[in-house]
């Protein structure tokens, strides 16, 4: 019998203060990737990926999930890993001037993952001018 404890280390206090991205960028871009699109990434490896987001506190997703990481299937993408597996790290590192959140997301690839294409995605909020972007 093995028990693990999840840890979410974006309980914290936050006020209600408008989100606003960086110049030259919007919720979601990405700003740091620890691979190249479409390159080769191997079972063992670890990947990560930086987006803009808000804070977590706006929505703490427990109906749903911060990050999927998806297999493509013909024509259809299927989701295999979510926020709540041990493969998944999610972390929120908070900037000022302007208000906004660096979202990282790591994988670590299973060894006995299946060959293919995948593909990592980050569903998040933000609040700007007082209204909840999702």
């Amino acid at each position: 019998f093995s028990q693990s404890l999840h840890l979410w280390p974006w309980l914290e206090l936050e006020f209600n203060r408008t989100e606003s991205p960086p110049d030259n960028a919007t919720f979601g871009d990405v700003v740091n990737q620890s691979f190249d699109f479409g390159g080769l990434i191997f079972p063992g490896d670890t990947v990560q990926v930086v987006f803009i987001g808000g804070s977590l506190n706006h929505d703490r997703k427990t109906d749903s999930t911060y990050i999927e990481i998806q297999h493509a299937n013909s024509a259809t993408w299927d989701t295999v890993f979510v926020d709540s597996d041990p493969e998944t790290r999610l972390t929120s590192k908070r900037k000022l001037q302007p208000n906004y959140r660096e979202i990282q997301v790591q994988f670590d690839i299973p060894l006995d993952i299946s060959p293919g294409t995948y593909r990592i995605l980050y569903h998040g909020n933000a609040k700007v001018h007082d209204h909840l972007l999702e």
